[in-house]
């Protein structure tokens, strides 16, 4: 089934002149195809849920471009992008909830760790070569999580960002 539906989707970003395998899909083009379907035809709950993982995904990539952005020039198209995924996800969750109600809490956390997944990696990979600022920033991130258990949320959370984000960047900044 999930095979169907990559495979339709890809037919669709295909017309309208997309690479369906890039990493990165505009969100206008995502809602294009999605309407299409929509308008076609009724998805399954197994189609809809699929398209709410691609959403969050999208949402995830886009979030992550968007905080590893420098904060002296901000990416603003990865913010309007991730604000827009943040809106189809949404609306397609709320559908998929509507169907499967015992699923809501699932599908916000798995949105978030997508988004987490991306920012982690994207991190890592920024400092794989360096050990010093790996042991930094598990070090922080370690003592940001024990503020947090402990209650000290706003500390907790500046902490976390320092160990997540570049300095110089949104994500450390907001």
């Amino acid at each position: 089934m999930e095979n169907q539906l990559t495979e339709r989707f890809s037919e669709r970003f295909r017309s309208l002149g997309e690479d369906p395998d890039k990493e990165f899909i505009r969100s206008e083009i995502f809602d294009r195809v999605v309407r299409q379907f929509v308008n076609e035809q009724s998805l399954t709950p197994v189609e809809l849920s699929q398209l709410v993982q691609i959403a969050a995904d999208q949402q995830g990539r886009w979030d992550c471009e968007w905080s590893f952005s420098p904060s002296s020039n901000p990416n603003l198209d990865a913010h309007k992008e991730a604000s827009q995924y943040k809106k189809l996800w949404m609306v397609l969750a709320e559908s998929l909830v509507n169907v499967t109600p015992q699923i809501k809490e699932t599908m916000i956390k798995q949105r978030d760790l997508l988004g987490l997944k991306y920012c982690l990696k994207r991190r890592v990979e920024q400092t794989q070569h360096n050990r010093v600022a790996t042991l930094v920033n598990v070090t922080i991130y370690k003592i940001a999580r024990a503020l947090f258990l402990l209650g000290f949320t706003a500390v907790g959370e500046k902490l976390y960002a320092i160990s997540l984000y570049p300095r110089g960047t949104i994500g450390r900044t907001t």
